[in-house]
């Protein structure tokens, strides 16, 4: 299956897509793909991004013309950069929460579904659709990872969000801990 086809059927019939996608052959094929969506992706922003901000900067009066248009290579890099390492990392995180939760899927699968769900890229530029795929993405995960994973899309759904809740958790505290000392400091020196 080429690019273009990858493309439709992780869209249009992604449980169709994931029951005969392969969870094994390496991460190269997977990495691609993701790289490939995500360039696009980052070129399509940066490219919206710049024509906005040309068009911000002529309701001024001033002339846009070249104003950031170095942010178009840099969204294309950035997006690259860090969307395999998100590919990678956050693959990690979800593997060992779906463990916990029953699933027998491994690393590489779950690399697997988290490549093919970044054809969603394709569509985030679009403004106000970009929600829209973000949404559709999520949707896409439960599906591969309950089929990869040999669980319910429930579980798959909470192996997605336990992380995410956690971090906020975590997030909250360190933030309540350095407020906390701040009021500390100043209290001690008032």
């Amino acid at each position: 299956m080429g690019y273009v086809d990858n493309v439709k059927s992780v869209l249009i019939h992604p449980s169709e897509f994931f029951s005969k996608m392969p969870v094994t052959g390496g991460y190269a094929e997977p990495a691609k793909f993701a790289a490939i969506n995500l360039a696009i992706g980052g070129l399509l922003s940066g490219i919206v991004s710049f024509l906005g901000l040309a068009a911000a900067l002529s309701l001024f009066g001033l002339k846009g013309v070249g104003a950031g248009v170095d942010s178009i290579p840099i969204s294309v890099v950035a997006s690259i950069v860090g969307g395999l390492v998100g590919l990678f990392l956050g693959s990690g995180v979800i593997q060992v929460v779906m463990g916990f939760l029953g699933g027998k899927g491994t690393y590489e699968g779950t690399v697997r579904v988290f490549g093919s769900t970044s054809a969603t890229q394709l569509l985030t530029w679009i403004p106000l659709v970009g929600i829209l795929a973000g949404l559709y993405g999520i949707y896409l995960n439960v599906v591969g990872l309950a089929q990869v994973h040999g669980v319910s899309k429930l579980k798959a759904f909470a192996g997605l969000v336990i992380p995410i809740v956690v971090l906020i958790i975590l997030a909250t505290v360190f933030f309540a801990a350095t407020f906390a000392s701040v009021l500390g400091g100043l209290a001690a020196t008032g």
